[in-house]
């Protein structure tokens, strides 16, 4: 099973806080997944485009409400079929810090803004500080332009 994002804040900040909220384990099929943007950026040498650009990109437009979990999954599904269409592989590429996600314990969580991202693709070592914000078109940090161009 894979899963996939827009961007790293998708799972480092919203699963990890809902985890949280709902008082669960973070799943174990969630700690990697698929960033969407890095993907598309690599495969159409695109720097860091919004889903509705992505989706643009192929002629489409964003069917739905605009940050509706269930509406993004929809688009990010169309834009995976059309990268998978044009013959692009599709692989994890990024994951929650193991780390961090260790030192939670029952008497001790890590806040969501802690929550770290690793690029799989890039220097394992290195940690992703982009972790989004509410704006579909927010600045990343250099690291993961870096890691983007990188795919």
């Amino acid at each position: 099973m894979c899963c996939a994002a827009c961007r790293p804040w998708d799972m480092s900040r919203f699963m990890y806080r809902q985890c949280t909220t709902s008082n669960i384990a973070y799943p174990l099929w969630a700690e990697k997944w698929v960033n969407l943007r890095k993907v598309f950026s690599g495969a159409y040498q695109l720097s860091q485009p919004s889903l509705s650009t992505m989706l643009g990109f192929f002629g489409l437009r964003f069917e739905g409400r605009q940050h509706s979990g269930i509406d993004d999954a929809r688009n990010i599904a169309r834009v995976l079929a059309r990268l998978i269409a044009d013959g692009y592989g599709i692989c994890e590429n990024e994951m929650i810090s193991p780390r961090l996600l260790l030192a939670v314990t029952d008497d001790s969580r890590v806040g969501a803004a802690d929550v770290a991202v690793v690029s799989i693709a890039a220097d394992a070592n290195a940690l992703d500080d982009d972790n989004g914000g509410d704006d579909d078109d927010e600045d990343i940090s250099e690291e993961t332009a870096a890691a983007a161009d990188a795919v």
